[in-house]
């Protein structure tokens, strides 16, 4: 009986579940008498020396490991290491990245024997002979050798046509795996006839849509709840409403059956395939959660990206699907081919609209193979290589910008998408063109930070350039610390017999900021005399505040609110609008003593000014 070990290397960007690929080519194998395990080190910490000890005590003939582009180099790294202990054990790969260039992985290692390009589970079964001679492979389509023989003409993937002809997968050949509590994956069709440029789908599994009988697809669904005990299972087809009325005679069939599963699709609707009618059905059937790939909410970008759909049919499927009860989670890519700044924003406006109940961005990654690649190469210019990232993005990975949209705006993009406190909000683009317009020129941007602020907001203003961050803590220890991404700049301490008062402190935060020249301050809504001394020091006065969204604070505003006085609204012409509501005037109701101390320090700083500039006229020749 001949052995095969698949590992599962780290670097995917699949958490849960299992490899639904891995435990199909196991129950292929297992069918030609083949003993298989599957080891997963994507999801579980296993230690090189747990690894050795198994390879060691199963001692298989065949390793596989199944490689995506974001595994690729943990693939080569571990396959090193394993093949430096045991010589004599055959290396294969396959896998998504496989599919994108067999030749060039095959070339940057020195461990594999062969590729397996495309859906695997034909060709996988030339390896169940005993001592197979690799090189009697060279014509089979999908199957890539290393040396590349001579005279080799083929350079196809391999396509399953019959899938019902593919036996149910094997979840036994996983190691340490409960299938009853995970999902359980389930395929009912392969192949997609779309043409979107950035997606890398037709070159594993090809154009031409193949579909499961729906009683072979209801079968593996009852042996999977007898079997393993399943209560739950995705479909993950790419283009499962493809045909409107085999979804609906889908779901009929799980109505009238006896299989009483809940079901989710995180996959395979197109959101211009899809009626009332099918939604009721999903929803009756037991499907309860879906997932849609909206990609963008901007028109000219869904154009560039040949997606195939508008806004317009994003917002009536989600409509259609909210009516019959189902959640809804959307999904979005960032940097996209036309995209710029501008139109992420609109993006993340569209996604606000929507309502959905969860929603994921990720950054445009072009992959070897798509026309979105040929884009990049021509278009803009790579940062880093495409594997060291990955579509579903966790945190600010990105490989690729252009001129009209670098780098820092992406991640300006990727952060407005974690706002999630009320009060902030990407509607203000005049704010972030401000504030872009700093990070061009490097000139200084402060942050005021007092006491607790929202997380969002610091997440946000973390990918901005020559930050600077005043943080006045009035919590169990009292101080003002101006610092920036290399450390503390100055340290006042406010509690204590030395500490300054309101004015005081107002006079040292002038002066600390009169010397470090500010294009920009964004803080949150605080009293006068912090304003005052804030205001004054900025270059241009630009000044925002964050309390409900980034308003612009004029000179105006400030007089309005050192004068609290109705009239004196009226008289300039417009009402108080200091944080973007409607303002209650009974908060500015201060007490005479607070309106001259005001005056006072507005007076010493009037005199400041006056004094610098008399400086520097009579410094002039």
């Amino acid at each position: 009986m001949k052995k095969f070990l698949f590992l599962d290397p780290p670097g995917g960007w699949q958490k849960q579940g299992y490899n639904l690929g891995l435990v199909l080519l196991a129950a292929v194998l297992e069918q030609k008498g083949c003993s298989v395990r599957i080891v997963d080190l994507n999801q579980r910490e296993v230690s090189p020396n747990d690894l050795i000890k198994f390879v060691e005590d199963y001692i298989p003939e065949v390793i596989g490991y199944s490689i995506k582009s974001a595994s690729c180099q943990a693939a080569l790294d571990s396959a090193q290491f394993l093949k430096s202990r045991f010589p004599g054990i055959k290396f294969i790969a396959g896998g998504p990245h496989i599919a994108i260039n067999p030749r060039e992985f095959l070339r940057e290692s020195e461990v594999f024997a062969a590729a397996f390009s495309g859906e695997a589970e034909e060709t996988i079964v030339h390896l169940a002979d005993a001592d197979p001679d690799l090189q009697s492979f060279q014509e089979i389509p999908g199957i890539f050798l290393k040396p590349a023989p001579s005279g080799s003409t083929h350079n196809s993937n391999s396509i399953v046509l019959d899938l019902d002809s593919l036996p149910f997968p094997r979840l036994e050949a996983y190691q340490n795996l409960d299938p009853s509590e995970k999902p359980y994956h389930l395929i009912t069709s392969r192949g997609c006839p779309f043409s979107c440029t950035y997606c890398s789908v037709h070159l594993t599994s090809g154009r031409k849509v193949r579909y499961r009988s729906l009683d072979n697809v209801l079968g593996e669904l009852q042996q999977a709840k007898r079997k393993y005990g399943i209560t739950r299972f995705e479909v993950d087809d790419d283009n499962f409403t493809l045909k409107l009325d085999r979804a609906k005679s889908f779901c009929e069939k799980l109505c009238r059956g006896s299989l009483q599963l809940s079901w989710f699709l995180p996959n395979g609707i197109r959101v211009n395939q899809m009626d009332r009618e099918l939604a009721q059905l999903l929803s009756k059937s037991g499907c309860d959660y879906v997932s849609l790939g909206i990609e963008s909410g901007d028109p000219e970008v869904l154009r560039i990206i040949k997606k195939g759909q508008t806004p317009e049919e994003v917002r009536r499927t989600v409509s259609i699907l909210r009516e019959a009860g189902i959640k809804i989670m959307g999904f979005y890519i960032l940097g996209l081919p036309g995209s710029d700044l501008a139109a992420d924003i609109r993006t993340i406006e569209f996604d606000r609209s929507l309502s959905l109940n969860d929603r994921i961005y990720n950054s445009f990654l072009p992959y070897p193979g798509t026309e979105a690649w040929d884009w990049c190469r021509v278009n803009g210019r790579f940062l880093k290589d495409f594997r060291n990232s990955y579509h579903f993005l966790d945190q600010n990975r990105f490989i690729f910008e252009t001129e009209n949209y670098p780098e820092r705006e992406r991640r300006l993009a990727f952060a407005l998408t974690k706002f999630s406190a009320p009060g902030i909000s990407p509607r203000n683009f005049e704010f972030i063109k401000t504030l872009f317009s700093s990070a061009r020129a490097q000139e200084r941007v402060l942050l005021v930070q007092i006491s607790s602020y929202h997380p969002s907001i610091d997440q946000f203003f973390s990918s901005i350039p020559n930050l600077e961050i005043l943080q006045i803590q009035d919590s169990e220890k009292s101080e003002m610390i101006l610092k920036n991404p290399e450390g503390i700049l100055i340290r006042v301490e406010l509690s204590g017999p030395d500490s300054p008062g309101r004015l005081n402190l107002a006079l040292q935060i002038f002066r600390i900021l009169r010397s470090r020249p500010y294009r920009l301050a964004i803080l949150p809504q605080i009293d006068s005399y912090l304003l005052l001394s804030l205001l004054l020091p900025i270059k241009n006065r630009c000044v925002y505040s964050y309390q409900t969204e980034f308003s612009n604070i004029s000179i105006k505003e400030i007089i309005l609110r050192i004068f609290p006085h109705f009239f004196l609204g009226s008289l300039l012409g417009k009402p108080v609008r200091m944080t973007g509501s409607k303002p209650n005037f009974r908060q500015f109701n201060l007490r005479f003593r607070e309106i001259l101390n005001t005056l006072l320090v507005a007076g010493y700083f009037a005199a400041q000014i006056l004094f610098l500039k008399m400086i520097r006229i009579f410094r002039q020749p």
